[in-house]
């Protein structure tokens, strides 16, 4: 549900507790329990309301650069669309933070300043132990025919026996085996010691193992061209 709150701002929320939990951080009726997070890429807090905790994301440098500006136009700030995939990950039945209310302020139809609140998990990394029980609810994931978006084992966290999935850019998979076999790779660059979880023989390893490899690779080479001017 989208409201407008003025002529240049909007506010994105699902249910009624959610805006009047706004109107509450509007009214600064709200505890910093913590900063997580305060970089020039982004902040993030762990606030208090009404008796429950809340992360506060702020995404400084999207909302800051003039190309992200220039897209908020078609597509929305980054606090929006997070917001909204995170709606999408328990709509679909997967466990993850539940969305409250995505905040957007323009100028000139652009978004310029965003922020994304939603609820705090009780829940812990995941150790390289405990990796296998990510990477099955990766591969649950895919089954369904989504892509969590940013596989990595740090963006899994666990309470008791439940998985729950952070900072996804949760989609469709258009791309089949190979979309499924990137994300495989890439849990496994962030995970030394998972090898033994992936079917390395698998054609479309094979290639989104190479795929991956080539894109950094490419990144190196720009970085240096960067770092010789």
């Amino acid at each position: 549900m989208k409201k407008k709150l003025s002529r240049q701002e909007n506010i994105y929320y699902f249910s009624e507790a959610a805006f009047s939990l706004f109107e509450n951080w509007k009214a600064g009726e709200y505890r910093l329990l913590k900063i997580l997070k305060d970089t020039d890429r982004s902040y993030v807090a762990l606030l208090e309301m009404g008796g429950d905790q809340f992360i506060y994301k702020e995404a400084r440098e999207k909302n800051r650069r003039k190309w992200q500006r220039f897209l908020s136009v078609f597509r929305g700030s980054e606090s929006k669309r997070e917001g909204l995939q995170m709606f999408e990950i328990r709509k679909n039945g997967f466990l993850g933070p539940e969305f409250q209310f995505a905040y957007e302020k323009k100028r000139a139809s652009m978004v310029i300043h965003s922020f994304l609140v939603y609820s705090y998990i009780e829940a812990d990394e995941l150790t390289v132990k405990k990796a296998e029980k990510a990477f099955a609810y990766l591969e649950k994931i895919h089954d369904a025919g989504f892509l969590h978006g940013d596989s990595q084992l740090s963006n899994f966290l666990i309470h008791g026996e439940e998985i729950y999935l952070i900072d996804s850019k949760f989609q469709k998979n258009k791309y089949g085996a190979l979309g499924s076999a990137y994300e495989n790779y890439y849990f496994e660059l962030s995970c030394p010691g998972c090898s033994f979880l992936m079917d390395r023989s698998h054609w479309a390893y094979k290639i989104a193992k190479k795929w991956k490899d080539l894109k950094e690779w490419w990144v190196k080479i720009k970085t240096k061209r960067r770092e010789r001017k």
